[in-house]
């Protein structure tokens, strides 16, 4: 009986402050990046992390009362340039202590590894999420390489039950061709209409689609700067309409992106700022500022025929990289009245009815993403078995069409199941005879 007694008591005491941490996760690591991240030669990445209750919501069940944070990143700096990161502080790596959301901070640092620790400087104190840090750096790997690193994060809650996250990003350099967004092997137009949709997604805030290889890599259209932009898509445009195009030959567009020296390219200016003001003059017309607050980071592009560029930003930033180019030929105008700016991204969540349908033994499947997501296309027979999987992947948001083959299935009834970040959709299909 007291062995029983003991049992149960010891049990309580474990299911509550150990299997917590598996069954009903209350914490998680966002944003949600991918696990393999797949970089060109010389791209830039901007990655951000933080803390937030598990799922769609935003406010704790519990509140956090100590944080730590351990992110260990040598491999990162061994292999990217510019490398700069920021933690959620307001003042210099090398003091002790710091003030923030009503506790104390705690920060030890070295080489390669950050260790950040938050703890409530009272009982009332907790919290529901916690942005912790950013880094942005460049690409200097070889077509190949690849590196990673690792952030693990400790929560202890109100109740003392502790929650343990971990996430690791492996990042790979791969090569492409300049202008082939979707990985076909061409530059065409429904590159121009990837691109187009991206730019729009960029500007609304969505940063998670760049860093992907889902057949997609944003990183591809960027041609002119480090991040694509609006001008990026004029130029494919032009190269769709015709690749021989004079304008086009200096940037690159059809070749393979590891053959080009994107500082061959880059033009004098002068900058200076004064508070969220950033004052640039030019020798081209082109210029792009990467701005860079302490929860953020903002990418402008614009375009003055005369290379004087002002940029007003929501507050001074931290620090600010300018790439400026000249696009000869061009002026404002010609962008302006550029048509295939106003290609829109999807509005829903759609899939298509296959077609044609019955059919023997291919047919095309089309879905629509109204936001970038891990989309998963399969197909199932009338019995539930998965019979083929068509997709499964992180995409953009985009209309998709890709053909199916059956010629390995017999005649008769199947279905195709789309599935992307908790939506779904069926739909029934015949494979006739």
């Amino acid at each position: 009986m007291k062995r029983s007694i003991v049992f149960l008591f010891l049990f309580f005491l474990f299911s509550t402050n150990v299997l917590a941490q598996f069954y009903g996760p209350t914490f998680q690591i966002y944003p949600d990046s991918p696990r393999y991240i797949y970089l060109l030669p010389g791209e830039p990445i901007f990655l951000q992390f933080g803390v937030k209750p598990y799922g769609d919501t935003w406010i704790a069940d519990k509140k956090m009362k100590v944080l730590q944070a351990t992110w260990s990143h040598r491999q990162l700096l061994e292999n990217f340039d510019g490398f700069c990161s920021w933690w959620q502080i307001s003042a210099s790596p090398w003091d002790e202590l710091y003030k923030i959301y009503d506790g104390t901070v705690y920060f030890n640092w070295s080489y390669g590894l950050h260790r950040y620790t938050w703890v409530a400087d009272s009982v009332s104190v907790g919290l529901d999420f916690l942005w912790l840090f950013y880094f942005s750096a460049t690409n200097n790997m070889a077509v190949g390489d690849s590196c990673q690193h690792f952030l693990n994060v400790v929560v202890v809650n109100e109740d003392t039950t502790e929650h343990n996250m971990f996430k690791m990003n492996i990042l790979k350099c791969i090569d492409g061709v300049r202008g082939d967004v979707d990985g076909s092997g061409t530059v065409d137009e429904e590159d121009v209409r990837t691109l187009a949709v991206y730019d729009i997604e960029y500007r609304e805030g969505n940063f998670t689609t760049r860093y992907t290889n889902g057949g997609i890599n944003l990183g591809r259209g960027a041609i002119l700067f480090g991040h694509p932009c609006l001008f990026d898509i004029y130029l494919l445009n032009l190269y769709v309409k015709n690749s021989e195009n004079p304008l086009l030959e200096k940037w690159g567009i059809g070749r393979l992106m590891s053959g080009r020296n994107n500082s061959l390219l880059a033009v004098p200016f002068d900058s200076s700022s004064s508070g969220n003001i950033l004052s640039i003059v030019s020798e081209g017309n082109m210029c792009q500022v990467s701005a860079i607050f302490s929860d953020n980071v903002l990418v402008e592009t614009k375009m003055d025929n005369n290379g004087n560029f002002i940029f007003e930003f929501p507050e001074k930033p931290l620090r600010y990289v300018v790439e400026s180019v000249n696009l000869d030929g061009v002026t404002t105008t010609d962008v302006e009245n550029f048509s295939g700016e106003k290609i829109a991204k999807p509005q829903s969540f759609q899939l298509d009815q296959n077609y044609p349908n019955p059919f023997n033994p291919e047919t095309q499947i089309s879905y629509s993403l109204a936001k970038a997501g891990h989309v998963k296309l399969a197909v199932y027979n009338v019995l539930g078995q998965k019979v083929a999987d068509l997709v499964d992947e992180f995409k953009a948001a985009n209309n998709y069409k890709m053909n199916f083959d059956a010629s390995n299935l017999t005649s008769g009834i199947y279905f195709y199941r789309l599935e992307v970040d908790g939506l779904s959709k069926t739909m029934k299909m015949v494979l006739s005879q």
